[in-house]
């Protein structure tokens, strides 16, 4: 995937995590379930191009993890700090990897 690419799938992805986040209140679990394991795949190729090094993966993956885990499992509450987590620290950080990729 080219660094355009990687980054133009970043921005999908991160969408994907806002459209969840603003819908977590009061959105539809079924349909924040499927969203979640929609982001899981967004995710997959971009956490695949920083590599398995990059410091943040093991939390952007657990984060990841625990939203479809709670969600599937009707304790969508258990959850709140892990999407949160996704917005403000973990997927911001995949960006600034994904940009130092672009540079080299």
């Amino acid at each position: 995937m080219s660094d355009i690419e990687l980054l133009k799938a970043y921005h999908r992805a991160y969408r994907k995590a806002l459209s969840i986040h603003h819908k977590w209140e009061d959105g539809d679990e079924v349909e924040l379930l499927q969203q979640s394991s929609e982001l899981i795949d967004a995710v997959k190729p971009l956490t695949d191009a920083v590599g398995s090094d990059w410091h943040r993966s093991k939390n952007l993956e657990r984060h990841l993890k625990c939203v479809r885990s709670f969600l599937r499992n009707g304790e969508r509450g258990s959850a709140s700090t892990d999407i949160d987590d996704l917005i403000y620290a973990d997927l911001p950080a995949l960006f600034d990897e994904l940009l130092k990729l672009a540079e080299k």
